[in-house]
């Protein structure tokens, strides 16, 4: 009788391992997932695509919706799948996106209510019907240079969004995009040329309240457009002189900013952003991709550069002789910098 017994409790043991819900498996071809339950933080490691996710057939992390309360996307992903986060509502840290991924698919991050801020990487070029929707936490979004489309519902009934940057790439906007995002009140655009849209994309917004910050060159167009004139139009030209008398001039359709005159630049001052933190979208730095630093340019100052998220590669020209500290820090996408004979001094930049 004994044994019998044994055998029984051996027997719901084996049933109850089976029915466990598994805490890591795979979610791509060379992706796979780690759900921590005792930290809940939620890991996505690997390279490639990841799977595309739907209401009949959710993410295996899923199981685990009310209990995800962190998210860390390592680099090596290329892109986050259709509902692949959809309905995390207890995930509340400062999500970043890692460089590589070019698509952000449909309901990816759907009713991620609690997420305060998610950045958005240089060489993404579409965000997916839905994608942020129902991200009531989030406080502003920067989409980097590159993306070309903003898919229908993208951040709608997003209702702590304030501030919005938009680059001269996007083509498109879906209907509905910024629908009942009620607290805006800055929208960026850095097109010459105004998206066509509809009223449906700002649905339940009081767009008059809200300021749209404009290239002064495209003011006129803005300003003639059924929907964009509703807007509080604010132009503004980032254009200008440096007080060490350097030009700065920036071409936003080509992503590209550049530098010119004598001497050296100077300090800036330790005024880090980071994705951690609630940066201001109407600086210009965010969108530029490319730099290009003329030839007199003799010194390079602490922080100067710092902040350019998306800046991709630079070469400093020969007769520079030093670059100091942070010179280029949080350049989240920089991959090269051509650094000449000439540079003599050379601080953690």
């Amino acid at each position: 009788m004994k044994k019998i017994f044994t055998l029984f409790v051996a027997a719901v043991a084996a049933v109850t391992m089976s029915a466990k819900t598994a805490e890591s498996g795979s979610c791509g071809t060379n992706l796979t997932w780690a759900f921590n339950a005792s930290t809940g933080v939620l890991t996505i490691t690997g390279t490639g695509p990841m799977t595309d996710y739907s209401t009949d057939n959710f993410a295996p992390w899923y199981a685990f919706n009310d209990k995800v309360t962190s998210l860390s996307i390592e680099p090596g992903i290329t892109t986050i799948g259709d509902y692949a986060f959809f309905g995390l509502t207890k995930v509340a840290n400062k999500v970043a996106i890692p460089c590589g991924v070019t698509a952000i698919g449909k309901y990816a991050f759907d009713m991620c209510v609690a997420m305060p801020s998610v950045y958005i990487p240089y060489g993404v070029k579409t965000i997916g019907d839905n994608a942020f929707a129902v991200c009531a936490a989030l406080k502003y979004v920067i989409v980097p240079y590159g993306v070309t489309t903003i898919g229908q519902n993208a951040f709608a009934f997003c209702t702590g969004l304030k501030d919005v940057s938009i680059p001269a790439t996007v083509t498109t906007i879906g209907d509905h995009a910024f629908r009942n995002c009620t607290a805006l009140e800055y929208l960026l655009d850095f097109a010459s040329t105004p998206q066509p849209i509809n009223a449906e994309v700002f649905e339940d917004v009081e767009i008059s309240q809200c300021r749209l910050c404009i290239l002064v060159e495209a003011e006129a167009e803005y300003e003639s457009h059924p929907v964009w004139k509703g807007f509080y139009v604010e132009a503004r030209s980032y254009h200008g002189v440096t007080p060490t008398d350097h030009i700065l001039s920036y071409d936003f359709a080509a992503g590209a900013m550049t530098v010119t005159g004598e001497g050296s630049l100077p300090d800036a001052g330790n005024n880090l952003y980071s994705v951690a933190q609630h940066p201001s979208v109407l600086d210009p730095r965010f969108q530029v991709v490319t730099l290009t630093l003329s030839e007199g340019l003799t010194g390079i100052g602490s922080y100067y550069f710092s902040n350019y998220w998306s800046l991709t590669s630079v070469t400093i020209p020969e007769g520079v002789a030093y670059i100091n500290t942070g010179a280029f820090a949080n350049g989240y996408s920089l991959r090269s910098v051509t650094i000449p004979r000439s540079v003599e001094k050379l601080i953690n930049f």
